[in-house]
């Protein structure tokens, strides 16, 4: 059933407490499965993907479906592979479309058993689980730094540890030092320089967890809090966060948001400030999943803008940037791509008559980005409001919360 977006309100006020980090709550979850012991593990993430990750770590049976989630496809394929059984790993729509071949190889060079069910460097996977010696392992981390959290939560279950390098740079880095943060509150020791990481074999501490609210999911609002007057409290958001969307206030600084971060949480307002054409490109290289959000934005805005470190969002649930040409076409807005940046030349413009149809091309930060087409008085149909729940399952609640039109 699809929904109708009609109206924004005329202020957002209020406060908000968003779901769990998704990207922690996966985390931990390989972890606690890893030491066969319950961790306390309080705001896990209500995202799909995290559920079904929860799910299947849970499972007794070998035949494994993660659904349309990534993360959980790349995290369970090392998982298993340490994983004394036989497991087949499948996925579902785009999940069998996005590459898998260099974790797997990886995986190989460990010593892994794992075959393609289907077409070679794609899910699905038949995996061999067993007792993996470790030790040192190159590998390319500059397409996904989901191969590189995926090998190091196992590095301390492998008998020799782990030593990942690289060359070149390194994707999505704060993601890494996400992962090695969350390894050494779970005492596992490591050690990094610029083109290496290193884990040591060892126990892992059971821990008790409170997961911190969702950087990513933040970016919505603070994105709306550029287009509409806001004073908004979003509820435990943390200063010292090692989650990389927390960019996203530098950026809109440049918009006109005002932040402040108390002992509750943060708190956002936005001041009216002259457009200006910043000649400084935005990089979304740390931040990926943030660049949907802030390229509409600015089409909302009409703020021509460059876009630098999009490479991959090729390989999401969508082919993100040509998702985002397609869709902002339809409201008059010209977005130029190339592999791995953007260019706007020209913001929405079109007529605000008729309601717009959105293809969600079954991607949830699409569907959510597209939203704030709403806050500049677009109306718009989404034909697949339920993509959402991948990440941020009461989103269209939430925007009804503070006064957003919404009709089923």
């Amino acid at each position: 059933m699809g929904l109708t977006l009609q109206a924004a309100p005329v202020r957002l006020e209020g406060n908000l407490r968003l779901p769990g980090s998704k990207s922690s709550s996966n985390r931990w979850l390989i972890l606690e499965a890893l030491a066969g012991q319950s961790f306390q593990l309080h705001g896990l993430s209500s995202a799909e993907d995290t559920q079904r990750l929860q799910a299947e770590l849970q499972s007794k049976q070998t035949r494994l479906q993660v659904g349309a989630a990534g993360t959980a496809m790349r995290f369970m394929t090392a998982y298993l592979a340490q994983k004394t059984g036989k497991y087949e790993l499948f996925g579902r729509d785009r999940a069998h479309e996005r590459p898998i071949a260099i974790l797997v190889n990886a995986l190989r060079a460990l010593g892994a058993d794992i075959q393609y069910i289907e077409k070679e460097g794609y899910p699905p996977l038949q995996i061999t689980g067993k007792t993996l010696l470790g030790g040192t392992l190159k590998i390319d981390a500059s397409v996904s730094s989901q191969y590189l959290t995926a090998l190091l939560l196992i590095g301390c279950r492998l008998k020799e540890g782990l030593t990942l390098q690289w060359e070149g740079e390194l994707s999505s880095a704060p993601y890494v030092v996400q992962t090695l943060a969350v390894l050494k509150q779970a005492g596992i020791r490591t050690e990094r320089n610029e083109q290496q990481i290193k884990v040591y074999a060892g126990e892992i501490n059971a821990v008790s967890v409170v997961v911190e609210p969702d950087w990513s999911s933040a970016g919505y609002w603070l994105a709306f809090a550029c287009l509409l007057p806001t004073k908004l409290h979003l509820t435990a958001l943390k200063s010292d966060t090692h989650q990389a969307d927390k960019i996203a206030l530098t950026y809109l600084a440049e918009l006109g948001l005002n932040h402040l971060f108390d002992i509750n949480g943060l708190q956002i307002s936005r001041q009216a400030v002259e457009a200006t054409q910043t000649v400084q490109p935005w990089d979304f290289s740390d931040c990926p999943d943030l660049a949907p959000t802030l390229i509409v934005l600015c089409a909302a805005l009409g703020q021509k803008k460059v876009f630098t470190g999009l490479k991959s969002l090729r390989i999401k649930e969508s082919d993100r940037l040509l998702a985002l040409q397609t869709e902002l076409l339809k409201f008059g807005a010209q977005l130029h791509i190339s592999q791995d940046s953007a260019v706007l030349v020209s913001g929405c413009d079109a007529s605000k008559e008729a309601v717009v149809a959105v293809d969600s091309w079954q991607d949830h930060r699409l569907a959510m980005s597209l939203s704030l087409l709403s806050a500049v008085g677009y109306r718009l149909y989404f034909d697949q409001p339920q993509v959402v729940s991948k990440s941020y399952p009461s989103f269209w609640e939430d925007l009804a919360k503070f006064g957003f039109q919404l009709k089923k």
